[in-house]
């Protein structure tokens, strides 16, 4: 077995093989967000897995660099077009989108980059002040729609 899906998420090598079957019904447009080392390590994967489907990407975002509200504000209008949100990276990337996308009202999809994070997986986001310092918590009722996450990101 190459995958393995666990309700609300994949895990695997091919996991991004599943990307349009899981996120067509949300939706045509993207916007895929997260950190810089992240979305160099993933882009490319999930670009090729929307190629010639009925998903269309309006480009990648770096999130800011904290998990704060004034990130939140900056990404909004970059993301205006978008039916769904990608989160790509750790937590406070992730967090950041998860953020956004209860603002706005998007369904969003994790693509975690590290494993130590439970942002993936939760409906709760940790907002920071731009300095780092703890802010707020943003909870909402929707956890993410569905989390992509590869079993081994470095070989492909």
């Amino acid at each position: 077995m190459e995958r393995t899906l666990i309700p609300g998420y994949t895990i695997g090598t091919d996991a991004y093989d599943d990307i349009v079957n899981i996120c067509a019904q949300y939706g045509k447009k993207t916007a895929i967000i997260g950190g810089k080392q992240a979305l160099a390590a993933a882009r490319d994967k999930i670009l090729r897995a929307i190629d010639g489907s009925s998903i269309e990407s309006l480009g990648c975002f770096w999130y800011g660099g904290e998990c704060s509200y004034e990130n939140v504000d900056m990404l909004e209008p970059q993301v205006r077009e978008a039916d769904m949100l990608f989160a790509v990276g750790g937590g406070k990337a992730i967090d950041t989108c998860k953020v956004l996308a209860h603002r706005t009202g998007r369904p969003f999809f994790t693509f975690p980059t590290i494993a130590s994070t439970c942002a993936s997986c939760t409906s709760l986001g940790i907002v920071y002040n731009p300095d780092g310092s703890l802010r707020d918590y943003s909870f909402s009722k929707v956890p993410p729609s569905h989390e992509q996450h590869p079993e081994n990101r470095t070989s492909k």
